[in-house]
């Protein structure tokens, strides 16, 4: 968990468990009991919460260069993520008033 935290979200599975001297499967099974969530969901977890932080305390040239930024493979999988966790698309969420002020202090 401090690997995956430390590098926020930004880590192969396979490696990761790998460098652990753990099978991909037992690694997710001990996540699982242990955290209550599979390595990859806390990697998306913190790769949001890493995009909610760099769009709030930065100015993005673009939704690419944020998504890139942020460890994500391409824009798609950044608005799709920000699609589940928000339930709007990153402009759409950015439009409401003071959303940036509620990105920058979550605690998500």
């Amino acid at each position: 968990m401090d690997i995956i935290d430390k590098v926020k979200g930004q880590v192969d599975i396979h490696r990761l468990a790998k460098s652990v001297g753990l099978s991909t499967r037992q690694l997710e099974r001990r996540f699982k009991e242990r955290i209550g969530m599979s390595p990859k969901q806390l990697c998306r977890n913190l790769r949001f919460k890493n995009i909610l932080k760099y769009l709030a305390e930065s100015v993005a040239d673009s939704w690419v260069d944020a998504a890139l930024t942020c460890g994500y493979y391409d824009q798609a999988h950044m608005i799709r993520d920000f699609k589940h966790y928000t339930g709007a698309s990153p402009g759409r969420y950015f439009s409401q008033p003071n959303r940036l002020k509620v990105a920058a202090t979550s605690i998500f």
